[in-house]
């Protein structure tokens, strides 16, 4: 008859291979720290912006399937269960200016705004510099060399 450690070490074995075990452990980390923080009287509510990143983070780890780092994540900062709208959330994030990929996380297109302002920038500043050694090219008296 096999030992308690040989079963033991066949059912983490079974539960690693089948992807359980992760899902598991994460469970028993959420509802641990549900048992000892719970629902703390006096805690402040969080601000705006810290229920706002929280939801773009939540929305972020669902879309990619970590649903046992989300269930940790809500666990920890008490946050609702209760999930907001990914049309709300942009709208929220980007004070209704961004038009997004509803297929995607609104992190996703949060860092799309956030790269094409950059390049526009960029490109803007390109600009201006050409412009201003234009400028400063035909300001410039020019240098006439001699070769005797």
């Amino acid at each position: 008859m096999a030992s308690l450690e040989d079963l033991t070490s066949l059912l983490k074995k079974a539960l690693d291979e089948k992807g359980s075990l992760g899902e598991i452990r994460a469970r028993i980390r959420s509802e641990v720290f549900q048992v000892l923080e719970g629902d703390v009287p006096g805690r402040p509510a969080p601000a705006p912006e810290t229920t706002l990143l929280i939801e773009l983070i939540r929305d972020f780890l669902d879309f990619h399937g970590y649903k046992h780092t989300s269930q940790v994540l809500l666990s920890e900062s008490g946050h609702s269960k209760e999930k907001l709208d990914s049309d709300l959330l942009a709208h929220e994030a980007f004070r209704g200016k961004v038009v997004r990929d509803s297929d995607m996380p609104v992190l996703y297109s949060m860092l799309e705004y956030t790269r094409s302002a950059r390049r526009e920038e960029e490109k803007s500043d390109s600009s201006e510099r050409s412009q201003e050694r234009r400028v400063a090219s035909k300001n410039e008296p020019s240098a006439i060399i001699f070769n005797p």
